[in-house]
């Protein structure tokens, strides 16, 4: 299957498996995009997903961030606009904070996936190397992208 990048809303960015808000009200609709990114990151259609998908989906939604191309993601890459990815400010900032290891204000393809490797753990719960839909729900608040 090939994979369309379905950013939703200010919620998505650089969250991606992340974008679950706590909130009981969006469960069911946070639950359901996950599900579509799982099926979408899914590319042999195998019911998984191995890390080899799972950095390539990574590695599309940090080209689709990347607004002028010059593999740096800034915080005004990362601000919503109109029709594409983006979050919050405070969001955004935060998530920024997490990825940009070296502190120079911007995050790099290679911190990038760095902090890709980092989600990929977090999520392989039962560590066999593959997301299982049920590895799905929405990571604890400090752990999230």
């Amino acid at each position: 299957m090939r994979i369309h990048i379905m950013m939703m809303g200010a919620a998505a960015g650089l969250g991606l498996f992340g974008m679950a808000e706590s909130a009981m009200a969006q469960a069911p609709q946070a639950q359901q995009g996950m599900s579509r990114m799982f099926m979408e990151a899914d590319r042999n259609g195998d019911g998984v997903v191995d890390k080899d998908e799972y950095m390539q989906l990574r590695g599309q939604i940090f080209s689709r961030l990347d607004r002028n191309g010059d593999g740096q993601l800034t915080q005004d890459d990362m601000e919503p606009r109109s029709g594409g990815p983006g979050m919050s400010q405070g969001r955004a900032g935060m998530r920024m904070q997490r990825a940009d290891t070296n502190g120079d204000g911007v995050i790099s393809r290679s911190e990038w996936d760095a902090r890709s490797d980092e989600l990929f753990a977090l999520r392989d719960r039962n560590k066999d190397g593959k997301i299982e839909p049920d590895e799905m729900g929405p990571l604890p608040r400090t752990a999230q992208p």
